[in-house]
């Protein structure tokens, strides 16, 4: 009943209806709950669902419009529209490099506490090269599914983190965090975009969303985008 309703809806030119919107934990609530509010201001004859999933879901399993994704869409059922590029930097807190000191170099950080990824284990290859030129790949001494977790055990000392930059720079500019090796970082990419099944005309909530998002984007300062 609530999908018949949803598709009468769609026959009007305003948007209106439910959007279900999937996305990390992370992306939520750095990148979209910011832009809850606008949105609804200038859609509010629309309702937002908002779920968090650390990993890739099945989107009409789960009932999902539009999911945020990183990296490149393997999918051929799933449409992209690519929304930002991340980079991943590596941090940790004041107290943590008073009391351990600062790695000068990637192998240093093999005599470190390195906080990993039990999933996806990809991202605990991190973006700067050991002395035989590949891509460091560290050992954690806790780990955890939620980048989110990981940023609070790297805030209160308890090691050093590889995290996205829109999840860090505000807390590397106030000085909670302490960017490390950033002359060694390497610029290893990962985008973000929005996706959403194909096989379907795109409704005008989906089109809606997708489009508010884009326009967000390109208001960034270029470097954040």
């Amino acid at each position: 009943m609530a999908a018949a309703e949803n598709d009468l809806l769609e026959t009007r030119t305003t948007p209106r209806g439910l959007l279900r919107v999937d996305a990390a934990t992370p992306v939520m609530l750095h990148f979209l709950m910011p832009l809850v509010k606008p949105f609804r201001e200038r859609y509010p004859e629309m309702t937002l669902s908002l779920v968090s999933s650390e990993t890739f879901i099945n989107l009409i399993e789960r009932k999902v419009d539009v999911a945020i994704r990183a990296g490149t869409l393997t999918d051929s059922s799933l449409r992209a529209r690519p929304l930002f590029t991340s980079y991943r930097k590596i941090v940790a807190s004041p107290d943590y490099v008073a009391r351990y000191g600062m790695p000068q170099h990637p192998s240093d950080l093999k005599q470190h506490h390195c906080l990993g990824f039990t999933e996806p284990v990809s991202l605990n290859t991190w973006p700067v090269s050991c002395c035989d030129g590949q891509l460091l790949e560290i050992e954690a001494a806790v780990s955890s599914n939620s980048g989110e977790t990981l940023k609070q055990l790297c805030l209160t000392g308890n090691g050093i983190a590889c995290l996205s930059d829109y999840m860090v720079d505000k807390e590397i500019a106030s000085g909670e965090f302490v960017e490390l090796l950033a002359d060694k970082r390497l610029p290893v990419e990962m985008p973000f975009s929005a996706v959403y099944y194909s096989d379907r005309a795109v409704s005008t909530r989906i089109r809606a969303f997708i489009d508010f998002l884009s326009d967000h984007v390109k208001q960034l300062p270029k470097e954040l985008s």
